[in-house]
């Protein structure tokens, strides 16, 4: 915090270093933690690194410079809306949690699953961990693009029915807690977190996004139109 940019010249670089080789990162557990938690000044004592501190959700763009640890932010005004943080962070605060997706049930990540990498997020007390792809197919959640200088509230300034994948832009996701809440038990493996509803009118299937993707259902993103092996070759004037 006592580093500043005045006039061209750094400040204080030599002063913070010193001082960071005696605190040890809260996150990591390695030296060299400069940024600490700015909660009644002196009142909390933990410390972290730049990276460490982001992976717990903290935007030094966004949120600016006085960092807040994870237990002094929950009660901040806008620490209740939706943060993602990293997976590693996810483990750490919950270490007897199995690493699995939160929607499907099934571990992989990345190029291990065509479920996508997997994602953490937060909202206030509450965290979550799931699959890209169980997340973007479902009927409620949207990305945006990251505008870091626009603030949490910006709109994406693309046209209806895009998303920031379309573009190749770094994503926010919106509504990852309202998809979790809304899952249901699948139609076709019988397990709970399936949160893909067929779009055909009357039609009360649900599915997982892999379970969906091994049975032949329709995927039009950028409407959120997903229809099931059913009705996925109904012509649309019959729909």
């Amino acid at each position: 915090p006592e580093v500043s940019l005045h006039k061209g010249s750094w400040e204080n670089v030599v002063k913070a270093v010193s001082r960071g080789k005696k605190l040890a990162c809260e996150s990591c557990g390695k030296n060299g933690a400069t940024i600490g938690c700015t909660f009644g000044t002196d009142a909390c004592l933990l410390s972290y690194h730049f990276r460490c501190a982001e992976d717990t959700g903290w935007d030094f763009e966004r949120d600016g410079k006085a960092f807040l640890c994870d237990e002094h932010r929950r009660h901040a005004s806008n620490w209740q809306k939706l943060r993602q943080t990293s997976t590693a962070h996810y483990i750490q605060k919950n270490p007897y949690n199995a690493v699995v997706c939160s929607l499907c049930g099934e571990g992989g990540d990345g190029e291990m699953s065509n479920c996508g990498d997997l994602l953490a997020f937060r909202r206030a007390g509450e965290s979550i961990i799931s699959h890209s792809n169980c997340l973007r197919y479902t009927n409620i959640v949207n990305t945006v693009a990251i505008d870091p200088l626009a603030g949490d509230d910006s709109d994406s300034d693309y046209e209806q029915g895009e998303d920031a994948s379309d573009h190749g832009e770094d994503e926010q996701y919106q509504n990852v807690f309202e998809a979790y809440k809304s899952a249901r038990v699948c139609s076709g493996c019988g397990r709970y977190g399936a949160t893909i509803q067929c779009s055909e009118n009357g039609c009360p299937r649900h599915f997982h996004f892999s379970c969906a993707e091994d049975t032949g259902w329709s995927f039009d993103i950028r409407r959120h139109r997903f229809t099931c092996d059913r009705h996925a070759n109904v012509p649309a004037e019959m729909n």
